[in-house]
C-alpha cells in the first residue's frame, strides 16, 4: 500500500493525474458538438463502454455537447443540429459529424453530388458561350443527396464554425437479436455497395463542401475482420461493430492528433462604439442573433439603458466567440485595411 501511495504521489507531482489536458492545444476549453449514430450516443456510458468524445475531455480539454443517437443516418443529422441550435444557439466552437455506417446497412443508394447540363454564360467578353454546368443534388433518397442537405444546413446555420466530418470505421459481424443480424464488411449491401463506398463518399465531402474530413477508417487502425482486433470491440461473437472502451480510446487518440492540425474556432471581431448624435438609432432587440463577424455596433450614448446594456451584451458576445473591440478604428486595424471614407453604417463588413 505504501508503494502504491508513493507511486500516486509521483504521478500527481508530474501532472499525470491532474486536471490539465494531456495535450495542450487550441482545443483546450473548446465547446465541441458531436453529431452521429450509436458509436457517439452518450447512452453507452454506464451500460457498455466509454466513448471517444469523453476521452477527448481528458486528452484535449474540450467541452462536449453530444447529440448522437443510435441508428441515425445522414438524413437525421439536421434534426440533431436543430436540437443543438435550440439548446446552445451559436455558443459552440466546432461541430464533429460521425455518420454513414447505418446508411450502408440501410441500403441507401449512393447517388450523385451534382446534376449536369449545358448552360450559357459570359466569359471574358460580352458574348455568351455555352459551358457544362453543375448543380448540387438535394435528394433525400440518396446518401450524397442527404450529405448535400446536411452540409447546406450546417453551413447556413453555423457559417463561422469549424465543421469536421469523420468517416465510418470498418464493420465486423454483429447479431443484436434474431431480427437484427448484420454481416461483416466482406458482404455488399442490397444495392451492391460495400462500406468502402460510403467511406469514400464521406471523404469526398471535403472537396464538395470545403470541410475537413478525418479518415477514421484508416487512421484508427481498427479492423474487426481479424480476431486479433476483437479486443477493441464489444463482443467477438456478437458485436464486432461497436468499439468497446479500448477501441473508443484508440479512436479518441487518433482523432485528437488530427484535431491538432485544425483550428478549434475561427477569429471573429465586432466593434462597439458610442454614437453621440441626437437621433442615434437604438441597437436592434435581436442584436445577439443577427450580429456577424466584422459588424460595428453603435450604441446611442444618450440612452442610459442602452449604455447599461453593454454590461451584459459584451460578455454575451464574448461567450459566442467574438473578440469585442473598442471602436471601429481598431476593427479596421485588425482587418489590415484602411477605414472607409463613409463609415456610417451599423453593420460594416
Amino acid at each position: 500500500m505504501k508503494r502504491i501511495l508513493v507511486y500516486l504521489s509521483l504521478l500527481l507531482s508530474c501532472g499525470v493525474l491532474s486536471a490539465q489536458p494531456l495535450l495542450r492545444s487550441q482545443w483546450e476549453g473548446a465547446r465541441v458538438a458531436f453529431l452521429g449514430d450509436s458509436i457517439t450516443d452518450a447512452r453507452q456510458i454506464g451500460s457498455t463502454n466509454n466513448i471517444y468524445w469523453n476521452n477527448l475531455i481528458d486528452i484535449l480539454g474540450i467541452q462536449p455537447y453530444v447529440y448522437g443517437i443510435s441508428g441515425h443516418r445522414m438524413n437525421q443529422i439536421v434534426g440533431q443540429g436543430e436540437r443543438l441550435e435550440r439548446e446552445h444557439g451559436q455558443e459552440v466552437d466546432a461541430i464533429l459529424v460521425f455518420i454513414g455506417t447505418n446508411d450502408f446497412n440501410g441500403n441507401i443508394p449512393l447517388g450523385e453530388w451534382y446534376t449536369y447540363s449545358m448552360e450559357k454564360t459570359i466569359d471574358d467578353g460580352p458574348e455568351e458561350v455555352e459551358r457544362k454546368h453543375r448543380e448540387l443534388v438535394y435528394d433525400d433518397a440518396t446518401f450524397r443527396g442527404r450529405a448535400n442537405t446536411t452540409l447546406r444546413w450546417l453551413k447556413t446555420h453555423y457559417p463561422d464554425k469549424q465543421v469536421i466530418f469523420l468517416t465510418p470505421i470498418h464493420r465486423g459481424y454483429a447479431k443484436f437479436n434474431d431480427k437484427n443480424i448484420q454481416p461483416p464488411e466482406s458482404f455488399a449491401n442490397d444495392n451492391g455497395y460495400f462500406i468502402d463506398d460510403y467511406i469514400q463518399a464521406v471523404r469526398e465531402i471535403a472537396t464538395v463542401w470545403a470541410v475537413p474530413v478525418i479518415d477514421l477508417a484508416s487512421i484508427s487502425g481498427l479492423y474487426p475482420m481479424l480476431d486479433e482486433h476483437t479486443r477493441y470491440f464489444r463482443n467477438a461473437d456478437t458485436d464486432r461493430l461497436h468499439p468497446n472502451t479500448p477501441g473508443q480510446l484508440r479512436m479518441a487518440w487518433a482523432i485528437a492528433y488530427q484535431l491538432l492540425g485544425y483550428p478549434a474556432r475561427f477569429p471573429k471581431y465586432v466593434a462597439v462604439e458610442m454614437d453621440y448624435a441626437e437621433d442615434a438609432a437604438p441597437l436592434p432587440a435581436d442584436v445577439l442573433d443577427t450580429v456577424r463577424d466584422g459588424d460595428i455596433l453603435r450604441v446611442p450614448a444618450r440612452d442610459e439603458a442602452a449604455v447599461k446594456s453593454l454590461e451584459t451584451l459584451v460578455p454575451a458576445l464574448e461567450k459566442r466567440g467574438f473578440t469585442v473591440l473598442d471602436g471601429a478604428a481598431k476593427l479596421w486595424a485588425v482587418r489590415g485595411i484602411p477605414a472607409p471614407e463613409n463609415n456610417t453604417k451599423t453593420n460594416v463588413y
